[in-house]
């Protein structure tokens, strides 16, 4: 599935001619960074078969709508069988990955390692040396039916770019009301290609 997003942005010429702080480019680096947001919401939770948490499977239930299991993390790690765990990673949102960080167990499993060692790099990893650990406010957080933690192989998620980021001036056509748009756009689709390297953790609708 291909979709494309624009945004729209419009601005006085009088503030475009006085700005000392050269604001087109200022305006194309926030265009830019809004089209990364909309991407990563895209291809973690999009509809249909483009988010990554939307076509994934149920790797574990927490036990309740508030709180994360040791457990938990040792079921959604091998619920992905062996092949898809090598290069798998997690994704999460910050304040979820501190409250697995709370979490006790085995030394060294949710907690900081010790710097130096082989494969471990403090907080870069969780409950297996390689199994990284990447933050997105695009994540559920923790909450009733929420959907807070993405265990997956991304190397088996595809993504289509049909054209990168395309930013228009608009010189005449708001010229009437004194204004020049800049016409942000891009086109992109992505899908999961094997539904077995993706799994997620699922919070109860009751505690």
């Amino acid at each position: 599935t291909m979709l494309k997003y624009t945004r729209l942005v419009k601005i006085s010429e009088e503030l475009l001619s006085d700005s000392a702080a050269n604001l087109e480019p200022f305006l194309a680096d926030r265009l830019g960074r809004a089209a990364g947001i909309t991407e990563n919401d895209i291809f973690l939770t999009g509809a249909s078969t483009l988010g990554a948490v939307t076509t994934s499977g149920l790797g574990a239930t927490a036990p309740s709508n508030s709180a994360v299991s040791a457990a938990n993390i040792a079921d959604m790690y091998y619920a992905l069988s062996q092949p898809y765990r090598q290069g798998a990673s997690w994704v999460m949102r910050g304040a979820t990955e501190g409250a697995v960080r709370k979490l006790t167990s085995a030394v060294f499993t949710f907690g900081q390692t010790p710097a130096g060692q082989v494969g471990q790099t403090g907080f870069d990893w969780l409950y297996s040396p390689g199994s990284r650990v990447y933050n997105s406010d695009e994540m559920d957080a923790i909450g009733s039916a929420a959907r807070s933690i993405l265990f997956a192989n991304m190397s088996y998620y595809y993504i289509v770019e049909r054209a990168g980021l395309v930013i228009r001036r608009l010189d005449q056509l708001y010229a009437a009301s004194g204004q020049v748009g800049l016409l942000a756009s891009f086109r992109v689709g992505g899908a999961v290609t094997q539904s077995e390297a993706f799994k997620y953790l699922l919070h109860p609708t009751t505690t």
